[in-house]
């Protein structure tokens, strides 16, 4: 956990909670799509997130553990008030 806060996603690589990411919102085609990556994403971390949105044409914005913000290139266009790439 991450100051005490537990998350109920398992990171497979430690078995224990992920603490890579405290957000990380998608959009795709679909909302299985959008919420099956948004869970690998948060699991993974904005690097390696940021790659598996980058392949499969989702977007995204990922909210890394020390509060930085990461998003993919086109998810500009679906908030009103983009953040800007800080990591």
């Amino acid at each position: 956990s991450t100051d005490g806060v537990s998350t109920h996603l398992i990171d497979p690589a430690t078995g224990g909670a992920a603490t890579s990411a405290i957000s990380a919102t998608v959009v795709a085609p679909t909302a299985m799509v959008a919420d099956a990556l948004a869970t690998a994403v948060y699991i993974m971390g904005p690097v390696r997130g940021l790659a598996l949105l980058e392949h499969h044409g989702a977007d995204g914005l990922i909210i890394a553990a020390d509060s930085t913000h990461v998003m993919t290139s086109g998810m500009a266009k679906w908030i009103e008030h983009p953040v800007t790439n800080v990591a």
